[in-house]
């Protein structure tokens, strides 16, 4: 993608902003087409992901790969692109929010952001978000977020042994013991 690890620290915030990614990124773990990995604050706005996004380990999503603390913000996977994910956790917008464990919680918002592509993986597999894990003080809030006619799959299977084959139209699994809030969300997928 644009950006392999967006990390803001102390009192500066690393800005992503009116990017747009239509080629192919490809790796073996964290696959984003506008940025792989979204930690420490930073901020993914107004982006645009056109491309292919595979990986081959978990995590990749048309915007963000994973992201553990940080905003992502009018940002729109067209029916161009494509996400193809080998092992579980695919996304439209996001493949993985994972925010257990940081010190003193955190807090990542995800709002007014649109998927039109096609996302396919193992499982967790969802229009928007592939997986959502958080710990206790974590705050996740996904609002006014879309998957319109997006094509969302799960293999659910892998090397010959059966998996779950978790899908949603905006995301496919979300677990953990902080607050997860859906507002105003909308899916039409496939």
């Amino acid at each position: 993608g644009i950006v392999g690890v967006a990390s803001s620290s102390g009192i500066g915030v690393v800005k992503v902003e009116g990017c747009e990614f239509s080629g192919s990124v490809s790796t073996g773990w964290i696959a984003g087409g506008i940025v792989g990995f979204c930690r420490g604050g930073a901020e993914i706005v107004g982006c645009t992901c056109r491309g292919s996004v595979s990986a081959t380990g978990n995590s990749a999503g048309g915007i963000v790969g994973r992201i553990s603390r940080g905003k992502v913000k009018d940002c729109v996977f067209t029916s161009n692109g494509s996400v193809n994910q080998m092992k579980p956790d695919a996304g439209g917008i996001v493949g993985m929010v994972y925010a257990s464990g940081i010190s003193g919680g955190a807090t990542v918002q995800i709002e007014n952001c649109a998927s039109y592509g096609v996302i396919r993986g193992l499982n967790n597999v969802g229009g928007i978000i592939g997986l959502i894990d958080n710990g206790a003080g974590d705050v996740l809030t996904v609002s006014n977020c879309a998957a319109y006619g997006c094509q969302v799959y799960a293999t659910g299977s892998a090397g010959g042994t059966a998996q779950w084959q978790l899908v949603g139209g905006v995301c496919g699994y979300a677990k953990g013991t902080g607050i997860v809030s859906f507002v105003n969300c909308l899916s039409n997928a496939e």
